[in-house]
């Protein structure tokens, strides 16, 4: 499959098998490293996809963007499990906990520093934590 645009991230699976690319055109497409082909498989994200991340058993992948929003996919399903509204900005990072239970993701906006700290996701119960207060500001 020739595939005609910019990527902005890319994450490798835990065993290997599969990368993750994430486009300016918000298409998630997983390239298997085994049979070395590429593939749309459904998932969009309704901004450029700034980050991505695979959770330890490469049954979830996170996307971040443009658009202010972090999306946990299903792989399995193919649909989106998780959704995060509300950012000022770009989300220009997202990752996975080794245990696979908490998701940190951090913001930036662009052309200026933020002032957002990480918000935390327990993925095993899809409860969000509150973000802490700035402690430089005090």
């Amino acid at each position: 499959m020739e595939v005609d645009v910019s990527h902005n991230a890319c994450a490798v699976a835990a065993d290997g098998s599969i990368v993750a690319i994430g486009g300016k055109d918000g298409v998630v497409r997983i390239w298997n490293t085994e049979t070395n082909t590429v593939r749309d498989v459904g998932l969009r994200h309704p901004g450029a996809v700034l980050s991505c991340a695979f959770d330890p058993n490469d049954s979830f992948l996170v996307t971040s963007g443009g658009d202010g929003r972090v999306i946990v996919w299903d792989l399995a399903r193919r649909r989106r499990r998780w959704t995060l509204d509300g950012h000022a900005g770009w989300v220009r990072a997202c990752a996975v906990a080794p245990d696979g239970r908490w998701l940190p993701e951090s913001q930036a906006v662009t052309g200026s520093v933020s002032s957002a700290w990480p918000v935390f996701i327990d993925m095993a119960s899809d409860r969000s934590l509150k973000p802490l207060d700035d402690p430089i500001a005090k």
